[in-house]
């Protein structure tokens, strides 16, 4: 009885110290992170993952952490969106209530892609912020990672489109004729991705990108504003069912 007594005070107090004491900090070994997504076999961690418990200057909890990332393959990715789960012993995801973001993608990426491959660390940080319990709980029992990477890969010098004659502007074009000609379903796939990844800056690229085709088709002697205008809602259709859908799959993991 005495033993269960004092073994109850242990489990108290090492309750109380995750809740009320120093920030979480969790070391994971590189062989125990998965990597997913397009860019699942180019890049690889390093070296440890290491995760924190960090206070914000609002004097709430956020999570952060850091990956050495390094390109594993010689393919020269143009861009690149990607964040991390903790998970713990038995697969569960830690970080439900948040996604970790990598941030500064766009400054890291030119470096990653240097032909001597250096390692450069990259920092994610959490979504929302939260209490310190949330933060403490999500990093104190990370015990493993699955990193998703989602690369667009340039094309190879031999294949790239500089060196083909360009297809001819299609007489009297539909809408579906534009999206092939243009190349914008891949677009869209490199939207879904950046959204995902909460990516905006290139969000931001890529409508920019759609915006700038509208303008060709305008301008274009066998385009106009008809089949401009037409154009630009589908592509704003399409925009909109990507962030549903992504949205809707974020809320379900939730």
């Amino acid at each position: 009885m005495k033993k269960l007594f004092v073994a109850g005070i242990f489990a108290a107090l090492l309750l109380a110290s995750c809740n009320t004491g120093t920030p979480a900090e969790a070391v994971i070994s590189a062989t125990d992170v998965e990597t997913t997504g397009t860019g699942f076999n180019i890049f690889a961690p390093a070296a440890e993952v290491k995760a924190y418990a960090v206070q914000t200057p609002s004097g709430n909890w956020a999570v952060r952490a850091t990956v050495p990332l390094q390109k594993v393959t010689d393919d020269v990715v143009e861009a690149l969106s990607t964040s991390l789960d903790l998970l713990d012993r038995s697969g569960m995801r830690l970080n439900a209530a948040f996604d970790l973001y990598g941030q500064d993608i766009t400054s890291i990426l030119p470096v990653l892609n240097d032909p001597s491959k250096p390692i450069r660390n990259v920092v994610y940080l959490s979504s929302s912020e939260m209490d310190k319990k949330t933060a403490n709980a999500a990093v104190a029992n990370a015990a493993a990672g699955q990193l998703r990477l989602d690369a667009v890969i340039a094309a190879p010098v031999e294949e790239a489109q500089v060196d083909k004659p360009k297809p001819e502007f299609p007489y009297d074009p539909s809408v579906q004729d534009l999206v092939s000609y243009y190349g914008v379903r891949g677009i869209l796939r490199q939207y879904e991705s950046a959204y995902r990844n909460g990516n905006k800056d290139r969000c931001k690229q890529l409508k920019a990108r759609l915006s700038k085709i509208e303008d060709q088709i305008n301008d274009h002697p066998r385009g106009g504003r008809k089949i401009s205008n037409a154009f630009e809602d589908w592509c704003d259709d399409r925009i909109d069912e990507i962030e549903d859908r992504v949205d809707d799959g974020k809320k379900r993991r939730r």
